[in-house]
């Protein structure tokens, strides 16, 4: 995470890609793995690793509103709602998580286009 704050994308991978070498079940390695891959424009790969993070912690709401995103990004506009609707029930309906009720909203508006 370190690396990440410092700009050092490809060395905060490396770390990422030996802690899950180190623990395959480390789900927040995974996260950060995908929000880093995210950040270098590899939405793709991005999303694979929130997948995995998901197997792992199917209750893991970071990595559904990430992914929700990287799929929103792609245009997958109906599985970026769909994992914001999931967050949303992880939440237990947070009414103080404006971002992913942000997020759900705007990929249904732009669906609609």
């Amino acid at each position: 995470m370190a690396r990440f704050d410092l700009g050092i994308r490809k060395g905060a991978i490396a770390d990422y890609d030996r802690a899950i070498q180190l623990n395959p079940n480390f789900a927040d390695a995974y996260l950060n793995h995908g929000i880093t891959r995210n950040d270098l424009g590899d939405k793709k790969g991005a999303i694979a690793d929130y997948d995995q993070a998901i197997r792992i912690n199917p209750n893991f709401a970071l990595a559904y509103v990430n992914r929700g995103a990287a799929r929103f990004d792609l245009g997958d506009k109906n599985n970026a709602i769909a994992d914001y609707k999931q967050t949303i029930r992880i939440i237990r309906i947070n009414l103080n998580d404006a971002l992913t009720y942000y997020n759900r909203g705007l990929a249904r508006v732009k669906s609609r286009k």
